[in-house]
């Protein structure tokens, strides 16, 4: 947790589930252990309803949400408003889900992962409302090729866009930020980040931000091409 940010498959859920399976066979456990693994888990999960909720899945997606409802279930942890609302999420078509994963980047110019970022071959929505020609003063073009464009953003305290889109890609904080984020159907939405974190966008996605803090707020924007 204090890496990564949020709970760990490996060491978290897969400790709370052996822990739990041990005290239940009957084997000598550490109940403390026990109870702070499971405190661990269900204070992160809490943390993350309200954003659930609205369609975001937490850092893993998916994957780690199912790691962990399995984890719980085989633990026998009754069901919670957080661990419903995350089974609520699993049930969405991905359509309706904000591909969103926040996690600390290994370093601020560097992005490196092991797995291979593949773009969806199914037809995406149209990028047509480009934030460089829609709003200069806060999105610069640092590079274009065949394969990416890298857009730097900058942003003066409570300064505000317009509505506009983003194709698929990686947004790297340079600093901390506070945004908020409205969306074309009425939602908002808060982002906390500190400086290192990025955020993942699967698709074309559209939004308009607003700077909700006094401080300057500076990200990167890898855009990724078919």
């Amino acid at each position: 947790m204090r890496k990564s940010g949020c709970v760990s498959c490996h060491n978290n859920t897969l400790t709370y589930m052996t822990l739990a399976t041990a005290h239940e066979k009957g084997i000598a456990v550490n109940d403390q252990i026990v109870a702070k693994e499971l405190k661990t888990i269900t204070s992160y999960l809490e943390s993350w309803r309200e954003r659930v909720l609205q369609g975001v899945g937490i850092p893993g997606d998916s994957d780690t949400i199912s790691a962990i409802l399995v984890g719980l279930a085989d633990a026998r942890v009754p069901p919670d408003p957080a661990t419903d609302a995350l089974a609520n999420y699993l049930q969405k078509p991905s359509s309706a889900r904000r591909a969103m994963v926040h996690r600390r980047a290994p370093a601020a110019a560097r992005i490196e992962r092991k797995e291979k970022i593949s773009m969806a071959t199914k037809a995406q929505p149209a990028f047509e409302r480009d934030p460089v020609k829609l709003d200069s003063k806060h999105y610069k073009v640092e590079l274009e090729n065949d394969r990416v464009r890298i857009v730097r953003i900058r942003y003066a305290g409570r300064e505000k866009s317009v509505m506009h889109q983003h194709p698929p890609g990686v947004g790297i904080f340079l600093t901390d930020a506070n945004f908020k984020f409205s969306y074309p159907d009425g939602k908002t939405e808060n982002i906390k980040a500190k400086a290192g974190e990025y955020l993942w966008f699967g698709e074309v996605w559209e939004h308009l931000p607003e700077n909700s803090s006094d401080k300057n707020a500076e990200v990167i924007y890898v855009e990724l091409k078919s």
